[in-house]
């Protein structure tokens, strides 16, 4: 699996690689600094702390076998966007004007990453995208200075599609986050589910605010339309607080739930004996239809969220590596990633 992922993000962090120059001879090299922004509060902290600490481990790993590109070592600077487009876009600002970091990684929010991918392209300074996975920001809205080194919305959404096809559900009701991931996976699922099994009906779409905590109105109302099964976007603590909720109705026993994330072990640690089973899942990030594991035989993670920015960060390690050692020995400087233009 580890092979596959590598392989997976190694064709986008070329063009990373192809930003570095060669090292000239120094006492002390100038750490490569990389700034990570994450929503590292609130709903979000559930994935994100573990992903930062993910990319600590693989920092830790590389400076510790004598960093990159004549010894230098990798440096962060963490930042928390608070899952807000506007604080995100100032601090990415500081970061590259304040912190003089080289690139930006990160974002889990596909609002916040619209939108930090903007100020990216205005900057000149490369925004390399972990986890929000609207289509838009590397397709409509795309540009050189974004890249991503994950899925996108199109393809979980018609992957669920495909699976979803198969089986003998005809009417469906949507729930998910009003802001743009919500948006997107939920139309790119129903317009490409429709094509694959013609008299699927839509009974309704229900769209609470991101953050949102009391689900008994959605709940109830979805319970009332009596729909065969249930398309939903919702992640992090929202769709914990949705599952947990939603126990209480026996919602699992009456409607076939389908869900772009509740085979996470973001998701499966936190909920425990709560999770219920039955339910299907498509797993963000191996783009594969799982049926959802079974709490009493969940793998534990001390930090779930760990290990694919763990491969993100070594992946870039070892596209610049290979960089370097195609690049003549000259005295010339490594030219920052941010652009001079």
């Amino acid at each position: 699996m580890r092979v596959r992922f590598l392989a997976y993000v190694l064709v986008p962090v070329v063009a990373l690689a192809t930003l570095f120059g060669a090292q000239s001879p120094a006492a002390d090299p100038k750490p490569i600094k990389i700034g990570l922004l994450y929503s590292l509060s609130g709903m979000a902290a559930v994935y994100t702390k573990g992903t930062v600490i993910g990319h600590q481990i693989a920092a830790e790993e590389i400076n510790a076998a004598g960093g990159l590109l004549g010894g230098r070592k990798i440096e962060y600077v963490i930042r928390d966007d608070k899952l807000k487009p506007g604080i995100a876009v100032d601090e990415f600002r500081r970061m590259v004007t304040r912190d003089e970091v080289d690139f930006v990684m990160g974002v889990i929010s596909s609002g916040v990453a619209l939108a930090v991918s903007e100020v990216a392209k205005e900057m000149k300074v490369l925004f390399v995208d972990t986890i929000a996975q609207t289509a838009a920001l590397t397709e409509e809205q795309g540009h050189d200075y974004v890249v991503r080194l994950n899925t996108n919305s199109v393809i979980l959404g018609r992957t669920a599609a495909l699976a979803a096809a198969k089986g003998a559900w005809k009417s469906y009701y949507f729930i998910g986050p009003d802001y743009e991931w919500g948006h997107r996976v939920n139309a790119d699922f129903w317009e490409y589910l429709q094509t694959k099994k013609p008299g699927v009906a839509k009974m309704g779409d229900l769209w609470p605010k991101l953050g949102e905590r009391d689900f008994s109105a959605h709940i109830t109302a979805i319970l009332n339309a009596k729909p065969e099964a249930v398309f939903t976007s919702l992640w992090g603590g929202d769709l914990i607080a949705f599952i947990k909720q939603a126990n209480a109705y026996g919602f699992f026993d009456k409607v076939q739930f389908i869900a772009t994330g509740a085979g996470d072990l973001d998701i499966l640690e936190p909920l425990g004996a709560e999770m219920p089973n039955g339910p299907t899942s498509w797993r963000r990030r191996s783009r594969r239809r799982a049926p959802l594991i079974a709490p009493s035989s969940a793998p534990r993670c001390a930090a779930p969220g760990t290990r694919p920015c763990w491969a993100t960060s070594r992946c870039v390690t070892s596209t610049a590596r290979r960089r370097s050692r195609t690049t003549p020995a000259s005295p010339t400087p490594i030219p920052s990633i941010r652009s001079s233009a």
